[in-house]
């Protein structure tokens, strides 16, 4: 057999350190958004925090593993899925959490409806408040 050929200890472990750099860019963009906008994008966090468990689900060993270690995992990735849903499926397209950000959600939906250069976007989005119509 070959020397060089890498083994799945070696590639998990490969891509397991990719992931981490990964993780560590995500967190990066966490920090510079909130030192930026001064608020949290929870969507941005959630999905970071996926990340990471994937990560861990991925470069665990399940012949050292105890399966209450596994159910736990398995609960956390269930808890964080369902809490990224949540945080998508939510009314409003970007949950901020902030010092401001009630002030500047509120600001952004009482735009004057001339301001924004896009009227035709506001006559859309009000006929399909009224049905189509």
């Amino acid at each position: 057999p070959p020397n060089y050929i890498l083994t799945i200890n070696d590639m998990l472990a490969t891509f397991g350190a990719f992931m981490a750099v990964l993780i560590a860019i995500e967190i990066f963009i966490n920090i510079t958004v909130y030192l930026r906008e001064d608020s949290i994008h929870v969507k941005i966090v959630m999905a970071t925090a996926l990340m990471a468990i994937a990560r861990k689900v991925i470069i665990l060993d399940l012949e050292k593993t105890s399966p209450e270690y596994l159910w736990g995992i398995a609960a956390v990735v269930f808890a964080v899925s369902i809490g990224y849903w949540l945080v998508i499926i939510s009314p409003r397209f970007d949950i901020e959490l902030g010092t401001d950000a009630q002030e500047r959600y509120v600001k952004r939906r009482k735009k004057p409806k001339g301001l924004s250069g896009n009227d035709s976007e506001v006559e859309c989005t009000q006929k399909s408040e009224a049905g189509g119509k």
